[in-house]
């Protein structure tokens, strides 16, 4: 198995930064994903990284991203996607949305993500909601693009809306150009 980069220092980090984290900080199990360009957690909790990307960041901010995700497993996201009926083709728009009831507690907290970590005014609303409510807005604005009067012929909505409904439509993380890895067809958490 590939070693990932910077992982024990990033642990370290993490757990002196957020030290009631440190059981699932150094319970998670990371596995190496050479090439993936992303970091992720599967519905089995397993997280997943690039080693190319860990090799790149500080040890805070792979750490951030490690306590971004462990708060996604504590969070039980994916249970939540599925008590919500989040289909898998609404997948990203709920990664959104959870990212941003995570990143608003977080990042004032002293979290360092890599990249333009997602957070609720990025899309109009404000802070400390539940992923739910942020997927309910995400979703009704994506909605209201798609049949915008302003719409282009191929469907695409006006650039206002452009914005969101692409950032909505990708895969949310807070690593740029990252991609999602599904697991079963399930909603997946990326970030």
């Amino acid at each position: 198995m590939t070693e990932l980069p910077g992982l024990a220092a990033a642990r370290l980090w993490a757990a002196r930064k957020f030290p009631y984290l440190a059981t699932g900080l150094f319970g998670a199990e990371v596995r190496a994903a050479p090439g993936s360009g992303t970091v992720g957690e599967d519905q089995r909790q397993r997280q997943r990284a690039d080693p190319d990307l860990a090799a790149a960041w500080t040890a805070a901010q792979l750490g951030s991203v490690l306590v971004h995700h462990v708060c996604h497993l504590l969070r039980d996201h994916s249970e939540r996607a599925l008590a919500s009926a989040v289909s898998a083709p609404d997948s990203p728009i709920w990664v959104r949305a959870a990212d941003a009831e995570i990143n608003d507690d977080l990042i004032p907290a002293g979290l360092e993500l890599p990249g333009d970590p997602v957070v609720p005014r990025d899309f109009g609303a404000p802070d400390g909601k539940l992923a739910e409510a942020y997927y309910g807005l995400l979703k009704g604005t994506q909605a209201a693009s798609a049949s915008s009067p302003t719409a282009g012929t191929d469907g695409s909505p006006d650039a206002d809306a452009t914005s969101l409904s692409s950032a909505a439509g990708a895969a949310a993380s807070p690593i740029p150009g990252a991609a999602s890895p599904s697991s079963a067809g399930a909603p997946s958490l990326s970030s």
